[in-house]
């Protein structure tokens, strides 16, 4: 079954909103005969721009956490880890989206 695009809209809101998967924005519409798999395929849609690629990955490291980066790093081989005092702070820099 084919999505309007206010149809689009409306999962895509709900997802960014909510933070909702399939099961609950179907909860969202009733009304609606969507299969699940389908739902998913339309927030998870694929990159059609540079800038939509930039701007998914800014998203994304947004969201990482400090600590997870710290526990991979801890998690390193003794020899691959860096020398005391060389990396306090991991980060990355995106200079090359700008």
């Amino acid at each position: 079954m084919p999505f309007t695009s206010d149809d689009r809209a409306a999962i895509k809101l709900v997802r960014e909103e909510k933070g909702s998967g399939a099961k609950r924005i179907l909860r969202e519409f009733p009304n609606k005969q969507w299969p699940r798999i389908t739902v998913r395929m339309v927030y998870q849609d694929s990159v059609t721009s540079f800038n939509d690629l930039k701007e998914k990955i800014l998203h994304c490291w947004g969201k990482l956490n400090q600590g997870l980066i710290d526990g991979a790093i801890d998690q390193c081989e003794p020899s691959s880890k860096p020398k005391e005092g060389t990396l306090s702070n991991v980060s990355l820099s995106f200079e090359f989206l700008n």
